[in-house]
């Protein structure tokens, strides 16, 4: 199946890309991070020793935040389209 990533603001410059596509075979948001993704982005955004997302990172599936989801275990399927925000802060 294939999943697209775009990264957004201060993580385009850490990871050093805005947008990839995935041909992958991964069941949830948390393998497919783990496993695919990994590397410099996993690192940034993900606690490695609780295996939870970083509160200050947000994951939105489709548009739609994984929070209100199924969190990392929130099921893939083909077409699905991953956007991942650092903290913004502003006023």
């Amino acid at each position: 199946m294939k999943i697209k990533v775009k990264v957004f603001a201060t993580l385009r410059d850490m990871v050093g890309w805005k947008e990839k596509e995935y041909d992958v075979e991964a069941k949830d948001i948390k393998d497919f991070l783990k496993d695919v993704v990994k590397g410099k982005l996993y690192d940034i955004i993900m606690d490695k020793d609780k295996g939870q997302l970083l509160p200050q990172y947000k994951i939105l599936l489709n548009g739609r935040d994984i929070d209100f989801l199924g969190g990392l275990k929130t099921k893939l399927k083909d077409q699905d389209f991953i956007a991942i925000f650092p903290p913004v802060g502003g006023g």
